[in-house]
Protein backbone atom coordinates (compact mmCIF):
# COMPACT_ATOMS: atom_id res chain seq x y z
CA UNK A 1 0.00 0.00 0.00
CA UNK A 2 0.99 3.41 -0.73
CA UNK A 3 1.65 6.15 2.58
CA UNK A 4 1.17 10.37 1.32
CA UNK A 5 2.61 12.54 3.83
CA UNK A 6 0.47 15.20 2.43
CA UNK A 7 0.50 18.41 -0.20
CA UNK A 8 -1.04 16.54 -3.12
CA UNK A 9 -1.96 20.02 -4.51
CA UNK A 10 0.60 22.90 -4.58
CA UNK A 11 -2.68 25.10 -3.78
CA UNK A 12 -5.93 23.60 -2.61
CA UNK A 13 -8.35 26.10 -3.99
CA UNK A 14 -6.92 24.64 -7.87
CA UNK A 15 -9.24 21.50 -7.87
CA UNK A 16 -7.52 20.37 -10.97
CA UNK A 17 -4.27 20.11 -9.41
CA UNK A 18 -6.11 17.03 -7.12
CA UNK A 19 -7.51 15.18 -10.67
CA UNK A 20 -4.07 15.47 -11.88
CA UNK A 21 -2.16 14.25 -9.14
CA UNK A 22 -4.67 11.22 -9.25
CA UNK A 23 -4.88 11.00 -13.52
CA UNK A 24 -0.51 11.11 -13.06
CA UNK A 25 -1.28 7.46 -10.32
CA UNK A 26 -3.71 5.94 -12.20
CA UNK A 27 -3.50 2.32 -11.60
CA UNK A 28 -1.23 2.83 -8.25
CA UNK A 29 -4.41 4.96 -6.17
CA UNK A 30 -6.72 2.27 -8.32
CA UNK A 31 -5.10 -1.07 -7.28
CA UNK A 32 -3.46 -0.52 -3.94
CA UNK A 33 -4.50 1.41 -1.05
CA UNK A 34 -3.55 4.98 -1.15
CA UNK A 35 -3.39 6.54 2.74
CA UNK A 36 -2.54 10.48 2.97
CA UNK A 37 -2.48 12.98 5.25
CA UNK A 38 -3.65 16.39 4.70
CA UNK A 39 -0.27 19.04 3.91
CA UNK A 40 -0.96 22.87 4.37
CA UNK A 41 -0.92 23.26 0.37
CA UNK A 42 -3.45 20.76 0.55
CA UNK A 43 -5.65 23.75 2.82
CA UNK A 44 -7.88 25.88 1.14
CA UNK A 45 -6.55 29.59 1.23
CA UNK A 46 -3.74 27.65 3.63
CA UNK A 47 -6.04 27.75 6.41
CA UNK A 48 -9.18 24.94 6.02
CA UNK A 49 -8.65 21.32 5.49
CA UNK A 50 -12.04 20.82 3.61
CA UNK A 51 -10.48 20.22 0.47
CA UNK A 52 -9.10 17.19 2.22
CA UNK A 53 -12.90 16.01 2.88
CA UNK A 54 -13.49 16.21 -0.56
CA UNK A 55 -11.18 13.79 -2.70
CA UNK A 56 -10.78 11.21 0.43
CA UNK A 57 -13.37 8.62 2.12
CA UNK A 58 -12.77 9.29 5.67
CA UNK A 59 -12.65 6.21 7.82
CA UNK A 60 -12.01 6.41 11.67
CA UNK A 61 -11.73 10.20 11.70
CA UNK A 62 -11.82 11.94 14.66
CA UNK A 63 -11.06 15.36 12.81
CA UNK A 64 -10.03 16.10 9.57
CA UNK A 65 -6.62 14.23 8.73
CA UNK A 66 -6.71 12.55 12.21
CA UNK A 67 -7.54 8.90 12.26
CA UNK A 68 -5.87 5.37 12.84
CA UNK A 69 -6.47 1.90 11.61
CA UNK A 70 -4.66 -1.07 12.35
CA UNK A 71 -2.37 -3.41 9.43
CA UNK A 72 -1.81 -6.42 10.67
CA UNK A 73 0.48 -6.45 13.85
CA UNK A 74 0.94 -2.66 13.27
CA UNK A 75 -1.28 0.16 14.71
CA UNK A 76 -1.17 3.85 12.56
CA UNK A 77 -2.43 7.01 13.76
CA UNK A 78 -2.81 9.94 11.23
CA UNK A 79 -2.47 13.44 12.89
CA UNK A 80 -2.91 17.15 11.49
CA UNK A 81 -0.17 19.16 11.76
CA UNK A 82 -1.29 22.31 9.97
CA UNK A 83 -3.05 25.20 11.09
CA UNK A 84 -6.15 23.92 10.10
CA UNK A 85 -9.01 26.64 10.93
CA UNK A 86 -11.75 23.69 10.17
CA UNK A 87 -12.59 23.29 13.59
CA UNK A 88 -11.80 26.52 15.02
CA UNK A 89 -14.14 28.61 12.78
CA UNK A 90 -17.18 25.43 14.10
CA UNK A 91 -16.47 26.67 17.63
CA UNK A 92 -14.72 23.37 18.44
CA UNK A 93 -11.24 25.32 19.58
CA UNK A 94 -10.11 28.48 20.48
CA UNK A 95 -7.60 28.16 18.00
CA UNK A 96 -4.87 26.30 15.53
CA UNK A 97 -3.26 25.81 19.02
CA UNK A 98 -5.97 24.22 21.03
CA UNK A 99 -6.45 21.81 17.95
CA UNK A 100 -3.25 20.51 18.17
CA UNK A 101 -3.00 20.34 21.97
CA UNK A 102 -6.29 18.25 21.79
CA UNK A 103 -4.39 16.00 19.18
CA UNK A 104 -1.72 15.40 21.92
CA UNK A 105 -4.51 14.45 24.61
CA UNK A 106 -6.30 12.58 22.14
CA UNK A 107 -3.30 10.05 20.96
CA UNK A 108 -2.62 10.07 24.73
CA UNK A 109 -5.49 8.48 25.26
CA UNK A 110 -6.10 7.00 21.65
CA UNK A 111 -2.91 5.05 22.83
CA UNK A 112 -3.94 4.48 26.23
CA UNK A 113 -6.64 2.18 24.81
CA UNK A 114 -4.59 0.53 22.20
CA UNK A 115 -2.28 -0.90 24.95
CA UNK A 116 -4.89 -2.53 27.03
CA UNK A 117 -6.24 -4.61 24.11
CA UNK A 118 -5.83 -8.16 24.92
CA UNK A 119 -3.66 -8.64 21.81
CA UNK A 120 -1.68 -5.39 21.28
CA UNK A 121 0.13 -4.36 18.04
CA UNK A 122 3.44 -5.31 17.67
CA UNK A 123 4.79 -2.04 16.28
CA UNK A 124 3.35 1.41 16.30
CA UNK A 125 3.62 4.21 13.29
CA UNK A 126 2.34 7.89 13.99
CA UNK A 127 2.51 9.56 10.61
CA UNK A 128 1.29 13.54 9.51
CA UNK A 129 2.51 16.22 6.91
CA UNK A 130 5.24 17.86 9.37
CA UNK A 131 6.74 16.29 12.56
CA UNK A 132 8.47 17.60 15.68
CA UNK A 133 12.16 16.57 14.52
CA UNK A 134 13.47 17.01 10.95
CA UNK A 135 15.99 18.97 9.69
CA UNK A 136 14.17 21.64 11.99
CA UNK A 137 12.39 22.21 14.93
CA UNK A 138 8.47 23.70 14.37
CA UNK A 139 7.26 24.98 18.23
CA UNK A 140 3.68 24.48 17.94
CA UNK A 141 3.75 20.69 17.37
CA UNK A 142 6.60 19.70 20.52
CA UNK A 143 3.53 19.24 22.41
CA UNK A 144 3.27 15.99 20.44
CA UNK A 145 6.64 15.10 21.70
CA UNK A 146 5.65 13.49 25.13
CA UNK A 147 2.33 10.87 23.97
CA UNK A 148 5.00 9.87 21.57
CA UNK A 149 7.36 8.66 24.53
CA UNK A 150 5.03 8.25 26.91
CA UNK A 151 3.61 5.50 24.54
CA UNK A 152 7.18 4.46 22.65
CA UNK A 153 5.75 4.94 19.49
CA UNK A 154 8.43 3.22 17.21
CA UNK A 155 8.17 5.51 14.18
CA UNK A 156 7.08 9.42 13.06
CA UNK A 157 6.83 9.46 9.31
CA UNK A 158 6.52 13.15 7.94
CA UNK A 159 7.32 15.61 4.48
CA UNK A 160 6.79 18.96 4.23
CA UNK A 161 11.01 20.21 4.43
CA UNK A 162 12.14 20.42 0.95
CA UNK A 163 15.01 18.20 2.24
CA UNK A 164 15.53 14.53 3.95
CA UNK A 165 16.48 13.60 7.45
CA UNK A 166 16.35 10.41 9.48
CA UNK A 167 16.62 11.00 13.41
CA UNK A 168 18.48 8.94 16.61
CA UNK A 169 16.01 7.04 18.36
CA UNK A 170 15.33 10.48 20.31
CA UNK A 171 13.51 10.01 23.65
CA UNK A 172 14.23 13.63 25.31
CA UNK A 173 11.99 12.46 28.65
CA UNK A 174 9.60 15.76 28.24
CA UNK A 175 6.79 15.19 30.46
CA UNK A 176 2.88 17.00 28.72
CA UNK A 177 3.45 20.73 28.02
CA UNK A 178 6.89 20.88 29.20
CA UNK A 179 9.42 22.40 26.27
CA UNK A 180 11.11 25.51 25.71
CA UNK A 181 11.92 28.04 23.35
CA UNK A 182 14.06 27.83 20.44
CA UNK A 183 14.48 28.50 17.03
CA UNK A 184 15.83 27.37 13.58
CA UNK A 185 16.07 28.53 10.58
CA UNK A 186 16.54 26.28 7.79
CA UNK A 187 16.47 28.85 4.55
CA UNK A 188 20.06 27.58 3.56
CA UNK A 189 21.67 30.06 6.38
CA UNK A 190 23.64 28.25 9.00
CA UNK A 191 21.46 30.33 11.63
CA UNK A 192 20.81 27.94 14.31
CA UNK A 193 19.59 28.55 18.10
CA UNK A 194 18.65 26.08 20.42
CA UNK A 195 18.24 27.22 24.57
CA UNK A 196 18.42 24.90 26.76
CA UNK A 197 15.65 22.00 26.81
CA UNK A 198 14.56 20.83 30.89
CA UNK A 199 12.21 18.72 32.15
CA UNK A 200 10.05 18.86 34.82
CA UNK A 201 12.44 18.70 37.46
CA UNK A 202 14.60 21.18 35.90
CA UNK A 203 17.06 18.64 34.74
CA UNK A 204 18.44 18.12 31.01
CA UNK A 205 16.63 16.00 28.43
CA UNK A 206 18.11 13.12 27.42
CA UNK A 207 20.16 13.94 23.93
CA UNK A 208 21.92 10.26 23.53
CA UNK A 209 20.11 7.75 21.20
CA UNK A 210 17.81 5.30 22.98
CA UNK A 211 17.18 2.56 21.28
CA UNK A 212 14.88 0.96 24.06
CA UNK A 213 12.33 3.87 24.19
CA UNK A 214 12.94 6.11 21.30
CA UNK A 215 11.34 7.47 18.73
CA UNK A 216 12.92 7.33 15.16
CA UNK A 217 11.63 10.46 13.20
CA UNK A 218 11.90 10.27 9.19
CA UNK A 219 11.30 12.86 6.91
CA UNK A 220 10.95 12.10 3.09
CA UNK A 221 11.69 15.30 0.94
CA UNK A 222 9.60 17.26 -1.41
CA UNK A 223 9.44 16.43 -4.92
CA UNK A 224 9.14 18.09 -8.37
CA UNK A 225 9.67 21.56 -8.65
CA UNK A 226 9.84 21.55 -4.99
CA UNK A 227 13.19 20.29 -5.58
CA UNK A 228 14.84 23.80 -5.15
CA UNK A 229 17.00 23.37 -1.89
CA UNK A 230 14.43 26.40 -0.46
CA UNK A 231 15.32 24.07 3.12
CA UNK A 232 19.27 22.85 3.03
CA UNK A 233 19.82 20.51 6.49
CA UNK A 234 20.86 22.49 9.05
CA UNK A 235 25.09 22.17 9.60
CA UNK A 236 26.43 24.26 11.23
CA UNK A 237 29.78 26.01 11.49
CA UNK A 238 31.92 27.40 14.34
CA UNK A 239 32.19 26.91 17.78
CA UNK A 240 28.74 25.33 18.79
CA UNK A 241 28.24 24.15 22.43
CA UNK A 242 28.54 20.30 21.71
CA UNK A 243 25.62 19.24 24.02
CA UNK A 244 23.46 20.72 21.10
CA UNK A 245 25.19 19.96 17.96
CA UNK A 246 26.98 16.61 16.47
CA UNK A 247 30.47 16.56 15.70
CA UNK A 248 29.56 17.14 11.86
CA UNK A 249 27.32 20.28 12.71
CA UNK A 250 23.98 19.11 12.68
CA UNK A 251 21.51 19.30 15.21
CA UNK A 252 21.71 16.81 18.37
CA UNK A 253 18.43 14.87 17.21
CA UNK A 254 19.79 13.98 13.54
CA UNK A 255 21.34 10.38 12.68
CA UNK A 256 21.82 10.63 8.91
CA UNK A 257 20.28 14.27 6.54
CA UNK A 258 20.87 15.32 3.08
CA UNK A 259 19.33 17.48 0.45
CA UNK A 260 18.62 14.96 -2.52
CA UNK A 261 18.73 16.34 -6.39
CA UNK A 262 15.88 14.10 -7.24
CA UNK A 263 12.90 13.07 -6.31
CA UNK A 264 13.03 10.12 -3.27
CA UNK A 265 10.67 6.87 -2.09
CA UNK A 266 10.77 4.85 1.24
CA UNK A 267 10.82 1.36 0.91
CA UNK A 268 9.07 0.49 4.36
CA UNK A 269 9.30 -3.09 5.01
CA UNK A 270 7.95 -3.83 8.42
CA UNK A 271 8.54 -7.43 9.52
CA UNK A 272 7.89 -9.31 12.87
CA UNK A 273 11.33 -8.98 14.09
CA UNK A 274 12.47 -5.78 12.35
CA UNK A 275 11.24 -2.50 10.61
CA UNK A 276 13.46 -1.26 7.71
CA UNK A 277 13.53 1.87 6.04
CA UNK A 278 15.35 1.99 2.62
CA UNK A 279 15.45 4.78 0.70
CA UNK A 280 15.73 5.49 -2.64
CA UNK A 281 16.91 8.35 -5.34
CA UNK A 282 14.96 8.04 -8.37
CA UNK A 283 16.69 9.83 -11.34
CA UNK A 284 16.21 10.26 -15.20
CA UNK A 285 13.30 12.09 -15.29
CA UNK A 286 12.53 15.83 -16.30
CA UNK A 287 12.21 17.80 -12.83
CA UNK A 288 9.51 20.45 -14.08
CA UNK A 289 8.12 22.20 -16.98
CA UNK A 290 9.09 25.60 -18.07
CA UNK A 291 6.83 27.22 -15.28
CA UNK A 292 8.31 24.86 -12.39
CA UNK A 293 4.93 22.61 -12.87
CA UNK A 294 4.87 19.11 -11.88
CA UNK A 295 7.04 16.33 -12.86
CA UNK A 296 6.53 15.58 -16.75
CA UNK A 297 7.66 13.24 -19.71
CA UNK A 298 9.70 10.57 -18.43
CA UNK A 299 11.29 7.91 -20.14
CA UNK A 300 10.74 4.95 -18.47
CA UNK A 301 14.09 3.26 -20.26
CA UNK A 302 16.49 6.04 -18.54
CA UNK A 303 14.78 6.29 -15.13
CA UNK A 304 16.57 4.48 -12.47
CA UNK A 305 16.74 4.64 -8.82
CA UNK A 306 19.57 4.07 -6.18
CA UNK A 307 19.24 2.90 -2.42
CA UNK A 308 21.44 5.78 -0.59
CA UNK A 309 20.19 5.08 3.40
CA UNK A 310 19.26 2.11 5.65
CA UNK A 311 17.55 2.58 8.76
CA UNK A 312 16.79 -0.87 10.36
CA UNK A 313 14.52 -0.75 14.14
CA UNK A 314 15.03 -4.74 15.48
CA UNK A 315 12.26 -5.32 17.54
CA UNK A 316 14.83 -6.98 20.11
CA UNK A 317 16.34 -3.34 21.26
CA UNK A 318 13.12 -2.41 21.74
CA UNK A 319 11.60 -2.15 25.50
CA UNK A 320 8.14 -3.69 25.03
Amino acid sequence: WHLNTGDISQNANRKFEWSYYYDYAKDITRNIPHVIACGNNDLINKTHSTAFNYDLTAQNQVWNSVYSFDLGFTHFVCLNSNQDMVHVDSGEFADTNAFLQAQADWLDQHLTEVEQRPVQPRWVIVFAHLSAFTVGRTKRLQRWIAPCEKHKVDMFLCGHNHAWSVSKPVYCGYEKGNYNDYVTVIDGTTDLKIVDELKADGTEINRAEDKANGTYYVLNQATGFKLSGKEKPLTLTGKVDEKHINADGSPWWIESQALPKNPVYIDLQIGWDKIVCDSYEITGIKGADEFKNAVINYDLDKVSETKFHTLTINYSDRNK
